[in-house]
């Protein structure tokens, strides 16, 4: 790099050398709305109300490791909250387990003062949100009704059966998919993407390949780079499993057919 390239180049270079490097989980993680995989529908659902924002509860509700929590930063990043300066940028965030009456009464009342920057919108993302004390969810029953201006409350949960009806009826649910057979062709496109750009190799992995990736037909995108980090790393890819899985259910068919007898 060249003298001249000053601070800010030197910033830039460190950055870059740093998303080279990170794990994989990390160096695709959506950051916007375009970037979210396999979720038209919730993505849609988002844009339109981008389209004329008002102050609103979500709930994102879906299996893990299908971008509900990155889909609630991004959604902040697109009403132009801060999301580098927290607090003062207009982000707040509850961890999972720690939604208790005086959590949200806290949380309540800096959602009332106006953010030092960013566009002025407030965001309050709470992960695992059906992990609620009794007296937490009677105060969001108040809250919800009554949010101020310019604020949006994203609740993420894994089961949103779990979650009071009256809480449920006071937000926006927006679902996402996980499902094997709904997902599979863009996985496979994802995981193309990934190992083309990392590896510059054509035998591309599908998703069959990655052991652990499905569970009980449920895809999760988390865990699909966590299974292709160790092959993008070794720049090869996995013994493919699928003519394996097929001969299986071949011989199970014929088995069936020949009434148990192989």
């Amino acid at each position: 790099m060249a003298a001249s390239d000053g601070p800010q180049g030197l910033r830039g270079w460190i950055v870059t050398a740093c998303l080279a490097s990170a794990p994989l989980v990390d160096k695709y993680r959506p950051r916007t709305l375009a970037d979210i995989r396999g979720q038209d529908d919730a993505v849609k659902a988002l844009r339109l109300f981008l389209e004329s924002p008002t102050s609103r509860g979500f709930i994102f509700e879906g299996a893990t490791g299908t971008g509900k929590t990155s889909a609630a930063f991004a959604l902040a990043r697109e009403l132009g909250v801060d999301l580098e300066n927290d607090e003062f940028g207009g982000l707040h965030t509850v961890a999972s387990g720690e939604q208790t009456a005086e959590t949200v009464r806290n949380l309540v009342r800096c959602l009332s003062y106006w953010p030092m920057t960013g566009s002025g919108w407030r965001v309050a993302i709470v992960n695992e949100a059906d992990i609620i004390t009794p007296g937490a969810a009677h105060c969001w029953l108040d809250v919800l009704e009554n949010l101020p201006n310019r604020t949006v409350v994203v609740f993420t949960t894994n089961n949103v059966q779990t979650m009071p009806t009256r809480f449920r009826d006071r937000c926006e649910v927006v679902s996402f998919a996980s499902s094997y057979m709904l997902l599979k062709e863009q996985a496979d496109a994802f995981i193309t993407e990934i190992w083309q750009r990392e590896t510059g190799g054509t035998e591309t992995p599908r998703l069959d390949d990655l052991t652990g990736v499905v569970e009980d037909g449920e895809v999760s995108f988390r865990r699909l780079l966590q299974k292709l980090q160790p092959y993008v790393r070794a720049g090869k890819a996995p013994e493919s499993v699928a003519p394996a899985v097929a001969a299986a259910k071949r011989a199970w068919e014929t088995r069936r057919k020949n009434g148990g007898k192989s």
